[in-house]
């Protein structure tokens, strides 16, 4: 049984579909209204500031005009880097490891190779200069719990002291 159909058994035992007088709703559009001849002409001494159902103009370029965006994240939330380290082969033994670093913010990228996985100047050196590129006096840092990253962050933590770095 679909909808609004009732079903009824006939004396002879077969059953009947009877159609309802109830139909869904529909909507309607809404029928943009016509404006005063002043209403128009301020509209485009603004130069179609703002948007018009009834300008054949303003109809056209919505289609770019108002795009449906992701909802802005509270400014008070501390920004994030995430930082890993990664390989471009399969055989991890013939490669040097990558250090990789992405401000999850501004979706800014930094990676470099690094003669081992650790401490190392060049990283720390790398992770510094990538931070303060970015401005931030304080931020989160998220990571695998591996050893070797997480003394690399903790040595790139006192290489910068007016940054404050959360784990």
């Amino acid at each position: 049984m679909v909808g609004n159909e009732k079903m009824e058994i006939s004396d002879d035992g077969a059953e009947e579909e009877e159609q309802s007088d109830e139909l869904a709703k529909t909507r309607s559009v809404k029928i943009p209204q016509e404006p005063s001849a002043k209403e128009r002409q301020r509209h485009e001494d603004t130069g179609h500031a703002q948007y018009r159902d009834w300008c054949p103009h303003c109809v056209y370029g919505r289609a770019t005009g108002q795009p449906h965006r992701r909802a802005q994240k509270d400014e008070s939330e501390l920004p994030m880097v995430a930082m890993d380290y990664g390989y471009m082969s399969k055989e991890q033994e013939k490669c040097l490891p990558m250090l990789v670093a992405r401000d999850l913010k501004t979706k800014c990228y930094a990676a470099t190779f690094v003669e081992n996985k650790g401490m190392n100047d060049y990283a720390v050196s790398f992770l510094v200069g990538f931070i303060r590129a970015l401005g931030y006096k304080r931020f989160e840092v998220q990571s695998d719990n591996e050893g070797a990253l997480l003394a690399l962050i903790k040595r790139v933590g006192q290489g910068i002291p007016d940054v404050e770095i959360l784990p």
